[in-house]
């Protein structure tokens, strides 16, 4: 979650579905060892989503829906404002968006070599702005909700790495 000072809105990826747990004995628990005893457990759609799962929502301060974007896979990565309006997250299915911070517009899009996940930085060097995104997941993580929820989506063969942008100066 991330928070603009200009639009005074919060800016909140979600990951919107139902879970059905069934916890039951597990073995006997040593100090130290963790765990919480799950023995199975079922990702589902929610019903007011059934068409995916991932969703992107600016939220004004008095708690109203100022726009949102959703995606069929989850948003993953943190969200980023920047001082020039502009809002940053990613999706498990490698897509990297830059939204108009007021209007929710998508003012930039592109496809990455594996999932946008993690936490997205902005820096300056000599003036120029730069947009810093790391990409990769776990594996595991393609078994658990993004296979059940979205089995025709397919684990990024992708590795893990960091990917520098430019931040244009004006936004055409």
């Amino acid at each position: 979650m991330a928070y603009h000072p200009d639009t005074q809105a919060f800016y909140v990826p979600l990951l919107v579905s139902c879970e059905r747990t069934t916890f039951g004995p597990g073995p006997e628990l040593v100090e130290g060892g963790g765990g919480v005893g799950i023995s199975r457990r079922a990702h589902l759609m929610h019903p007011e989503r059934p068409d995916g799962v991932g969703e992107f929502v600016a939220i004004d301060v008095d708690g109203n829906v100022l726009w949102r974007h959703r995606t069929r896979t989850a948003i993953d990565s943190a969200a980023l404002t920047t001082g020039g309006g502009l809002v940053v997250v990613g999706d498990w299915d490698r897509n990297l968006y830059v939204h108009d911070a007021r209007s929710g517009e998508i003012l930039f899009r592109t496809r990455m070599p594996s999932s946008v996940s993690g936490f997205p930085i902005t820096y300056a060097v000599e003036g120029r702005q730069y947009l810093a995104i790391p990409v990769g997941t776990d594996p595991s993580l393609w078994s658990g909700i993004s296979g059940q929820l979205t089995p025709e989506k397919q684990r990024p063969a992708g590795g893990h790495g960091i990917f520098v942008f430019t931040v244009a100066d004006e936004v055409e």
